[in-house]
């Protein structure tokens, strides 16, 4: 967890920075270090072996990323104001954060209590691994625009310009995954895990819609974070959890495993529905404060 912590911090220095060739070469070196000690240590050693390639992983990027970050930081006064703000913006990103955590995999919470067939919740777990994959695909560019949408936030012109170029980026990127993995990926999975797996494929087919829907508008949240006003993803996202988990929880007690799926995409659609809007107001009200204080 330390070295999670650090390597999640120099990766956001990074992008405030707008070093985002550094960043993905960076990440790029550990991802193909992390799957080479993964796969030998895993296969030559079992369960240790993946405890230990695990711990690697995460502990190799802090002494290269700090070596890349150090001459960045230089020691210095910090203006209270800025210090004052940052402990704000702190506590409502964690406590916003930590929400959609939980909404993120109620599903698996709850099926890990419905679900009378175990094996069930195996098919699901395959189709859920999966969809992580494209979800970090999404978030990349996300993270991307991030520093240009956070540079940008005293200007409403040009907020808007970038806020709409990278959206339509990645609502078209979103599109392509989701529709290209719905016909190929049920194939992949029924070849490497057997006949036995096609319920996850099924299932993957069905939380595509969900990613679709998520990924498509998540850029709007980023950009409420990057004008500094996380209290409002706090406020959506503390509406969205209940209303996930009421749905998710209907679907999966009468339906099962595909229940779950299927609440899942009801759930983001309902929540999309005021997510928006409030990403919408809170823009609008941080530029109306622009406004008045220049005047």
């Amino acid at each position: 967890m330390p070295a999670s912590a650090f390597i999640a911090i120099a990766g956001n220095y990074l992008q405030a920075l707008k070093k985002i060739k550094t960043l993905a070469k960076t990440q790029a070196a550990f991802s193909l270090i992390g799957f080479v000690s993964l796969t030998v240590l895993t296969y030559s050693f079992g369960f240790i072996g993946f405890v230990i390639s695990t711990l690697f992983m995460s502990y190799i990027g802090v002494p290269i990323l700090y070596r890349i970050l150090k001459e960045y930081l230089k020691s210095g006064p910090i203006d209270k104001e800025i210090k004052k703000r940052s402990v704000i913006y702190a506590v409502w990103s964690f406590a916003a954060n930590l929400e959609g955590t939980l909404s993120g995999y109620l599903d698996i919470f709850i099926l890990n209590f419905v679900l009378l067939d175990r094996a069930d919740l195996g098919y699901y777990g395959v189709a859920a691994v999966f969809l992580l994959a494209l979800t970090q695909i999404t978030q990349s560019l996300t993270e991307i625009a991030a520093p240009y949408l956070s540079e940008k936030s005293n200007d409403k012109k040009e907020f808007y310009r970038v806020l709409f170029k990278y959206e339509k980026i990645l609502f078209i990127v979103s599109f392509i995954l989701t529709l290209s993995t719905i016909f190929v990926l049920p194939f992949f999975i029924s070849f490497v895990y057997g006949p036995s797996y096609s319920l996850s494929g099924t299932l993957f087919q069905i939380l595509a819609i969900r990613f679709f829907l998520n990924s498509s508008f998540t850029l709007f949240g980023i950009s409420v974070l990057a004008v500094g006003k996380m209290n409002y993803n706090f406020l959506s996202t503390a509406l969205a959890v209940p209303i996930n988990f009421a749905i998710t929880y209907y679907f999966a007690v009468n339906y099962g495993a595909i229940g779950a799926a299927i609440g899942q995409v009801f759930a983001a659609l309902v929540t999309l529905a005021f997510r928006f809007p409030i990403s919408i107001y809170a823009l609008k009200k941080h530029f109306n404060e622009i406004s008045t204080n220049k005047q």
